[in-house]
């Protein structure tokens, strides 16, 4: 089963995938980036933009100059597994081609919160805005999800990841 969570940047996504790779038998799809490594990335493959085209990709995006991409050899960990991955808006209606038994988890988060957690991420507010804008586009575009979280930074993720659990059908002892 492949377990796709999307929704804006600082919504909480990686966090929840952290959650639910660490504490339970879910396998991690991992991106490759051509970008550099820093210490809040999530977990990536750093590749050269040389070697990034020569990997047959599933879903790739090129986002403020670098680029993004989940490998089809990734995806492969869902065939017999359960396996989750970060996807953003573009992302999300590419990889629904592929029929793993997809499970599709939005999440959002208010405003407020969101340029908070871009503060935190040393942006300006100015900065925060132009995300908030340009992810605009892609708002509600694909709205076919199992399960939407709204994230209001104050409810521990286990309780997110257990509603996760049980719209997927996971039972713990799997």
């Amino acid at each position: 089963m492949l377990i796709l969570i999307y929704g804006r940047s600082g919504t909480g996504k990686t966090r929840l995938l952290r959650h639910l790779v660490d504490n339970y038998n879910i396998e991690e799809i991992v991106s490759v980036t051509t970008k550099e490594k820093e210490p809040s990335d999530g977990n990536y493959y750093y590749v050269d933009p040389v070697i990034f085209d020569r990997i047959p990709m599933a879903e790739s995006a090129e986002i403020e100059g670098n680029l993004y991409g989940i490998p089809v050899q990734e995806l492969r960990k869902a065939k017999d597994n359960y396996a989750a991955a970060v996807v953003d808006w573009q992302g999300i209606k590419n990889l629904s081609i592929y029929d793993y038994d997809n499970k599709y988890i939005k999440i959002s988060a208010d405003y407020s919160d969101l340029i908070d957690n871009y503060f935190k991420r040393g942006y300006s507010f100015k900065e925060g805005l132009d995300i908030i804008n340009s992810e605009m586009q892609y708002c509600g575009e694909f709205v076919d999800c199992d399960l939407e979280i709204r994230n209001d930074m104050i409810t521990p993720t286990q309780e997110y990841a257990e509603e996760v659990l049980n719209t997927i059908g996971f039972y713990k002892g799997e």
